[in-house]
């Protein structure tokens, strides 16, 4: 049922914008959340902004310890955990992992010069990055209320951690359309097709799987070394080329059989990544 709508403004809540005029949509029914962070300061930085952006989630106890943190979540059954990386005894996902079963949605909680926002993206994880943007603290509590199975996040959780371990061509990421969610070898992908607002993956197994994401947030992700755009709606993985065809429209002839236009502003660039990407195989 749509709560009503009220517009609330805020002086220096944030550092980079000195007021907000925002929009809060009041829920006839809240959720519960704990924070967990192992530093103060951060703690009741964050309460501050989800008391005055986010009013219909009630915050039910903090903690700053794996061990405190389960038995919190054990004690107070949170509907929400804003979960930090680094706590005093161990990680977030130490906390996780002996939650098997779980019945709450979190966030991770990070800081970018510790955590590769990459790696977060790659595995879909759900995460706020400090200083939180209060925009983004609201999107995250909506985002909440639409968020995937618990099956799906340790799925998530699991590519995280196996890509710690993994060189940067071996990694995978986490794909997903409103039915299923995918883990692809980023080695598997031959190249990625834009299909208006949507994305469309075609893989060496012969899968397309279509994706509600843009091919510019791709690009952006993927590996630039391996991964090049050769026009405004394809990006190609070098090592499926096959071979280039000049003609009135330049195109690559990928492995697979699939031709791929080249657009004349981006032909000098990707000359020079299929030399460059030559040099580093041999």
């Amino acid at each position: 049922m749509p709560g009503r709508q009220e517009t609330v403004g805020f002086e220096n809540i944030s550092s980079d914008k000195s007021y907000f005029n925002i929009s809060i949509n009041i829920k006839s029914t809240s959720m519960r959340g704990i924070i967990v962070d192992d530093e103060l300061p951060a703690r009741n930085n964050l309460r501050m902004m989800l008391t005055h952006y986010c009013p219909e989630l009630e915050i039910v106890g903090e903690s700053d310890t794996v061990k405190t943190t389960i038995d919190l979540i054990k004690s107070t059954q949170p509907d929400l955990v804003f979960l930090d990386i680094d706590l005093k005894d161990g990680t977030g996902f130490d906390v996780l992992s002996r939650i098997p079963h779980r019945t709450f949605s979190f966030f991770f909680v990070t800081a970018f010069e510790h955590y590769a926002i990459k790696a977060f993206k790659f595995s879909a994880l759900d995460y706020l990055l400090k200083p939180i943007d209060p925009e983004e603290l609201q999107n995250a509590i909506q985002k909440v209320r639409k968020q995937s199975s618990g099956k799906d996040q340790q799925v998530k959780i699991d590519v995280f951690q196996e890509n710690q371990r993994l060189n940067f061509s071996e990694k995978k990421i986490v794909l997903s359309d409103a039915d299923n969610i995918y883990v692809v070898s980023i080695q598997d992908i031959i190249r990625c097709e834009s299909a208006n607002s949507y994305t469309m993956f075609c893989l060496a197994d012969g899968r397309q799987i279509l994706i509600t994401e843009s091919l510019k947030s791709f690009e952006n992700l993927l590996p630039e070394r391996c991964f090049v755009r050769t026009h405004q709606s394809h990006l190609i993985n070098l090592s499926y080329i096959s071979h280039y065809h000049k003609g009135q429209q330049d195109t690559l002839v990928m492995k697979s059989g699939a031709s791929v236009p080249i657009s004349t502003r981006r032909k000098s660039r990707l000359l020079a990544s299929i030399q460059e990407y030559a040099k580093v195989k041999q």
